[in-house]
């Protein structure tokens, strides 16, 4: 349980303090004599002074301290029946404290700041007013540090005026010759940068009491020599490129680069350099427009003209080219002239438009605007849907063609032109409107667009223009009204079934023969159509491959060819005929001459490689293992010649073998082991079908009849008899050793020895 502190309520008259006696109670011991009386409690102020309170009726003799108790609790408060502290004597000592101390604290401060004051710098001069020397020395020195020129030249005129008597002339001493280093510097600087003049001018303010002084005299006497010499040597280098001197330019270019001032040896020596670079060039340009004006016709004339212009401005090469070009811009407006009179009037303008690139002479400026303004208006003819650039090209031909003076001998032709351009502009501007209104792409506005282009008259100059717009709108009018019966069609056959393809055709087919649509509509039903007889023969043409998977390839040729000419997919069915017809003849040939092949392997390996050749060499050219009989008559006759062992060193390469040995382009490539003997294909020999179900390529060979494919062939020995090479008596091969497995022959060693 948490005990509560008592709360205590004082009351005391205006003006009376704890301090006073209270009752007549002026010493402790009468205080703690009345503490003892029945019903009252001593209380404490500040350090502990108790209080005794008494009733009384009057408050006027006496301050009355009434105490209320709080309620009592179960256990008593030993704190508050202690015995009484006795109160300390009153005094003011601690006023005297607060006194000294704040005494202390002022006198710290004091200090304190006396002493910043000593320690701090003072304020700096105000250099905007400066009034003594020493603040304009100061000033001086602050404006120099940022390095302008204009404030280095201020603060050297500033100390060099100052006498050897003045008190700071040492300091600025040293200072004057410091800056005049700096100036000093500036000016070879400036020198570097070809500012000459204004070099020596900073050196004029160098006093003549520095040591800089000396240094820069004879800088300046250095950088005049240089100077007039690398002058001297431009003005050489110049006129030999004006004389087209190349190698007397490249020489003194050369001795620039080797005098001492950076200015002249790097980069007017690599300026001139680039000069001399450009002047060549510009001589080969001029020297080849020459060539070309010396032809004389008019297209050589334009094309020197355009070379020139092409040369840079400033080169001596341009300078002898302006004449060149005006004296060929004169003879190009004559043989103008001259077309013009002859009526070649577009080539006459064409002309014209390269020679407007000069100033022409006075009586040819009314030609050069005539065929400026004709070849303006030239440029809309090709077109038959009017614009506003043509509108705007007749405006400016007009314009143009306005500006011919009526003193001109063209004078009465411009007026002729003049009069067309304006027509055609007046039509123009209709046709336009027209254009305006069907460009909206509705019926009404087609049919007064075709009425607004009616309006030109036969007589006109865009009557023909006007004819072709009025077909054009109206073929745009049959398409707006046929286009929503094919786009029906269309959806019609989206299906793809027979029924909705022939409701297709029948619907497209309503569209007349004259209409704009016709041609579109009769594309779709074409389309249609074979879409129809491919989904009628793709069941026949399905059912042929599936034969031909199970391997009944004349079973799947019947069925192919079930799919009539003229039919959509009677070219697919007829490849795949191809196909397996040629399958059917390859199968016929392994089977008749599988055999044969598989002897001649048993011949070989017992050893009669003779008699091998001569059964492999039965399998005549063209037949399905041609290519394989061949590979192995050639490795039958190795071994039975083997390459001698000088041959070898020689360099020679194998013996050669008979044409009939050579594998045909078109035959198969032989397997390296030997087929079965029951004549069933090898894997390795193709099947009709890839894996994706396609035909397999076809093999170039005539198809055989039905009726014989199931005939066994004769020998093709006896078909095309051929001489079989003489027999060569192989001696059988001795029995191989346990040292050495394999053929030996004997022959080989012998003639190696």
């Amino acid at each position: 349980m948490v005990r509560q502190r008592p709360k205590w309520h004082i009351r005391l008259p205006f003006g009376k303090s704890l301090h006073q006696p209270i009752g007549g109670v002026d010493r402790p011991s009468d205080f703690r004599r009345q503490s003892s009386i029945p019903g009252t409690m001593p209380i404490r102020e500040g350090k502990g002074d108790p209080i005794r309170g008494t009733p009384s009726s009057s408050f006027s003799a006496t301050p009355e301290v009434t105490i209320e108790e709080p309620p009592s609790s179960s256990e008593p408060d030993s704190s508050n029946f202690g015995p009484p502290n006795p109160s300390p004597q009153p005094g003011k000592p601690w006023r005297w404290t607060l006194m000294w101390l704040a005494a202390l604290a002022i006198l710290s401060g004091m200090g304190t700041a006396a002493l910043l004051w000593l320690v701090s710098l003072p304020p700096p001069p105000d250099c905007k007013q400066p009034t003594l020397d020493m603040e304009r020395l100061y000033c001086a020195q602050q404006a120099v540090q940022s390095g302008e020129l204009p404030e280095l030249i201020a603060g050297l005129n500033l100390v060099k005026q100052w006498t050897p008597e003045h008190p700071m002339y040492a300091e600025a001493k040293k200072l004057k010759e410091e800056w005049s280093k700096q100036i000093l510097a500036i000016a070879r600087e400036k020198v570097r940068a070809s500012d000459l003049k204004g070099a020596m001018e900073l050196i004029r303010h160098i006093p003549e009491s520095t040591p800089a002084y000396e240094e820069a005299q004879a800088a300046v006497a250095e950088w005049q020599k240089q100077w007039s010499q690398g002058e001297e040597i431009y003005a050489k280098v110049q006129d030999a490129m004006k004389n087209q001197n190349w190698n007397l330019a490249s020489e003194q270019i050369a001795v620039m680069a080797e005098l001492e001032n950076p200015y002249w040896n790097a980069r007017r020596a690599n300026d001139l350099a680039q000069q001399l670079n450009i002047e060549r060039r510009a001589r080969q340009t001029l020297t080849q427009a020459q060539k070309l004006a010396e032809m004389g016709s008019p297209e050589q004339l334009s094309e020197a003209i355009a070379i020139v212009e092409q040369l840079p401005d400033g080169s001596y090469a341009m300078a002898d080219a302006k004449a060149n070009r005006k004296q060929w811009s004169q003879l190009l407006v004559s043989q103008a002239i001259d077309l013009w009179q002859q009526g070649n009037t577009e080539r006459a303008s064409a002309i014209l438009q390269v020679s407007a690139k000069i100033t022409p002479a006075p009586e040819l400026q009314d030609l050069i605007l005539f065929g400026n303004a004709y070849g303006q208006a030239s440029t809309i003819s090709s077109r038959w849907l009017p614009s506003l650039e043509q509108i705007w090209k007749l405006m400016e031909a007009i314009a143009a063609i306005q500006q011919v003076q009526p003193e001109s001998q063209f004078y009465t032709q411009a007026q002729i032109h003049k009069s067309n351009w304006q027509s055609q502009l007046k039509d123009s501007i209709q046709l336009e409107y027209a254009n305006l209104f069907a460009s909206l792409g509705q019926r009404s506005t087609f049919e007064l667009a075709i009425a607004q282009a009616q309006q030109i008259a036969p007589d006109r100059p865009r009557r023909l223009q006007a004819q072709t717009l009025i077909s054009f709108w109206f073929d745009e009018i049959e398409r707006l009204e046929d286009e929503p019966r094919l786009r029906y069609a269309q959806s019609l056959a989206q299906s793809g079934q027979i029924p909705d393809l022939q409701a297709a055709i029948t619907e497209a087919s309503k569209i007349p023969q004259s209409r704009s649509l016709r041609l579109e509509a009769q594309s779709w039903i074409a389309t249609w159509r074979n879409q129809i007889q491919v989904v009628e023969d793709q069941p026949y043409l399905d059912r042929a491959y599936v034969l031909a998977q199970q391997g009944d390839l004349n079973g799947a040729i019947d069925a192919a060819n079930a799919i009539r000419p003229e039919r959509a997919l009677y070219a697919e069915a007829q490849y795949a005929i191809d196909g397996w017809q040629s399958e059917l003849i390859r199968t016929s040939q392994v089977a008749h001459d599988r055999p044969l092949l598989n002897q001649a392997h048993s011949l070989a390996e017992s050893g009669n490689l003779s008699e091998a050749i001569q059964v492999a060499s039965q399998i005549s050219s063209g037949r399905a293992l041609y290519g394989e009989a061949q590979s192995s008559i050639a490795r039958w006759r190795d071994q039975l010649n083997p390459p001698r062992r000088s041959d070898l060193e020689d360099g020679d390469s194998e013996p050669d073998l008979p044409d009939f040995a050579t594998p045909s382009p078109d035959s198969p490539q032989p397997s390296d082991k030997p087929s079965s003997s029951d004549g069933a294909t090898p894997p390795n020999e193709g099947q009709p079908f890839d894996s994706n179900g396609a035909p397999a390529p076809v093999i170039e060979s005539v198809p055989a009849p039905p009726e014989l494919l199931d005939e066994p062939s004769p020998p093709l020995i006896e078909e095309l008899p051929q001489s079989s090479p003489e027999a060569i008596d192989e001696p059988s091969p001795p029995e191989p050793s346990d040292s050495y497995e394999g053929f030996y022959d004997e022959r080989y060693y012998q003639d190696s020895e």
